[in-house]
């Protein structure tokens, strides 16, 4: 777990500026930042801010059915030189209910110096208990680590609180104040349901260490604020590029030579200052064109990385067409990382973070060449550039197996953008576009390896043996199909011609994908075959003589029409690729 919190700006900066006219402050997107502070805390400053270094308890919220919190206490402590205070949650299903209830301490402690802080964080942080395996430290940062301690007698890293359940702890510092939040359950009568929920609060760990993230980030604040001890932020020195407010925008292709297959990387910073938002977009209100993308970072400092294209299917991809990679890893802070994109007909679409693969989505769309933001697209109504630094922004781009530049083969010898004169199906897609029987797609690329699917085919079937095909988009059969569809022409002509048929429940399915087989009985019927009474002689391995499509596959064997694999066989199952078919198709016109 990475230092972090839901919101884009803490909750923090809404309560607080309701208690101090005029004075609005904004809470960080990652957590605390070790500072240096102009003046130290001392015991006595924590002792008169007391009533105003933590927050009120109807400022905790979170857990599921424990949605309120009451204030037992607040005081100086005996063990340690600082002020705590103790919050204990309510169960929603029994108000009244007073024993065993989840249950929060907070302490801050002053030490003489920021130095003297860390050093006992430090050996807080390497304490014999992690050492020895008694305590599991969750996650851990430069100025903060969580952990996870069993039932038992040693607990907390300050008190003695013998504990009959496991138990959460968020430890942090800022300046020369340490700040520890302790997370357990106070004992006493059994109530199964009030427990269960306890015990679900431990297992959903990140969202319980998030909640107590808040109230350190709250007391730090707080200890600025009122105590004086504010800090500079000291960002880096070595950028290239200073993101500094939500509409920032720069146009990198004009610097940097962008490729449509390639790899495009660059390193970020992020720091206490750091706000969610845009870091590459190619794209603004208006409807976005196939090859598309944009790169954000989430309120959680993840990546996210997002590439249109609605006529490729994936597992990852939406229902409006984007394809969406995430990185498995947040960003840390103060510290550079590299993001790295790799897209294109060179391995589909990768996202990498300081060279670690994070994200992949098997599409080969080529990246439409237009203009490449780095923070927000602009003029447009909504401003979302990410607040940070970035630096060496780079680019590289794919070759083919012969070492050509795959965007110099596809702005030359093109059939289309993703098509080469050297492509296995080249002669058969040449054909097929200058007949006008196949035109591609509206960003200029065939996508000879995706599957074709039960309209599509029609239409390359239809035109490619001269049909004239009328124009009728209405919706004549079939209760899946909506009306002006572009494909409702080819669809009604083939079956009133016969060539297709629907399913026993009256729908068609446009949309599938088409195997050898069903696309071997369209094929033929189109072309004008009757194979009733083919002789059947020798087929594939895989393929039975009794099956239903025995006679378009030996027709096709005869012919030579549709290859069989590398081992002999003809996969009737397989779905078919849109170079396949027209492949298909040509052979049986040239043949």
């Amino acid at each position: 777990m990475s230092r972090q919190f839901p919101s884009l700006k803490s909750r923090f900066a809404t309560v607080l500026s309701l208690v101090l006219v005029g004075v609005l402050f904004v809470g960080s997107l990652f957590g605390a930042l070790p500072v240096h502070a102009n003046s130290d805390a001392s015991l006595s400053d924590l002792q008169d801010n007391i009533d105003t270094l933590f927050p009120s308890a109807s400022y905790i919220s979170g857990l599921e059915y424990h949605s309120t919190w009451s204030e037992l206490s607040r005081k100086t402590m005996s063990e340690a030189n600082g002020i705590e205070i103790t919050y204990e949650a309510i169960f929603d299903d029994l108000p009244q209910w007073e024993d065993e209830l989840p249950t929060m301490n907070v302490y801050l402690i002053a030490e003489s110096s920021t130095e003297a802080a860390k050093a006992q964080f430090d050996a807080w942080a390497d304490s014999h208990e992690f050492t020895s395996g008694l305590w599991d430290k969750v996650s851990a940062g430069k100025d903060y680590f969580t952990y996870y301690a069993p039932a038992g007698e040693n607990t907390d890293l300050v008190k003695y609180r013998p504990l009959e359940e496991g138990n959460l702890h968020f430890v942090s510092y800022y300046g020369n104040v340490l700040i520890v939040v302790n997370f357990y359950r106070t004992a006493g009568e059994y109530l199964k349901n009030n427990v269960d929920a306890y015990l679900q609060y431990l297992d959903q760990e990140e969202e319980t260490l998030a909640i107590l993230n808040e109230v350190v980030i709250y007391a730090e604040e707080a200890l600025k604020f009122y105590l004086g001890t504010s800090f500079s932020v000291e960002g880096p020195t070595d950028y290239d590029y200073y993101l500094t407010h939500s509409g920032y925008s720069l146009d990198i292709t004009k610097t940097v030579e962008v490729p449509r297959n390639g790899t495009l990387s660059l390193e970020v910073y992020i720091d206490d200052s750091s706000e969610t938002g845009s870091l590459l977009n190619m794209y603004g209100l208006e409807d976005p064109a196939v090859g598309m993308f944009a790169v954000n970072l989430n309120e959680n400092a993840g990546v996210e990385w997002n590439f249109y294209d609605p006529s490729t299917s994936s597992a990852c991809r939406d229902s409006s067409g984007w394809h969406h990679l995430v990185t498995d890893n947040s960003l840390n802070l103060y510290e550079w990382e590299t993001i790295a994109l790799n897209y294109g007909a060179d391995g589909g679409l990768k996202l990498y973070l300081n060279g670690q693969l994070q994200d992949a989505c098997p599409v080969s769309t080529p990246r439409v060449d237009t203009p490449v933001y780095l923070g927000d697209y602009p003029d447009d109504t909504i401003q979302e550039s990410f607040v940070g630094y970035v630096k060496n922004i780079t680019t590289s781009f794919s070759v083919d197996e012969d070492q050509n530049v795959m965007d110099e083969v596809q702005s030359g010898d093109l059939i289309f953008a993703d098509v080469s004169t050297s492509d296995p199906y080249a002669d058969a897609i040449e054909y097929m576009k200058d007949e006008g029987i196949i035109q591609g797609y509206s960003d200029g690329t065939f996508r000879p390896n995706q599957s074709v699917n039960r309209v599509e085919i029609l239409k390359m079937l239809l035109l490619g043996f001269g049909y004239k095909v009328s124009s009728n988009y209405s919706v004549t059969a079939f209760n899946d199909l909506k009306e002006g569809e572009w494909y409702l022409p080819y669809l009604n002509y083939a079956v009133k011609l016969g060539i297709v048929g629907g399913y026993p429940d009256g729908t068609y399915h446009p949309g599938d994908s088409l195997n050898r087989v069903e696309f071997l009985k369209i094929l033929l019927i189109a072309y004008g075959l009757n194979l009733s009474d083919y002789p059947i002689a020798t087929l594939y391995p895989d393929t039975s003589k009794t099956a239903w499509y025995a006679a378009y596959v030996q027709y096709s064997k005869d012919e030579g029409l549709l290859d069989p694999d590398s081992k002999g066989n003809f996969n009737p199952d397989k779905a078919l690729t849109r170079g396949e078919v027209a492949e298909t198709i040509y052979r049986l016109l040239e043949g």
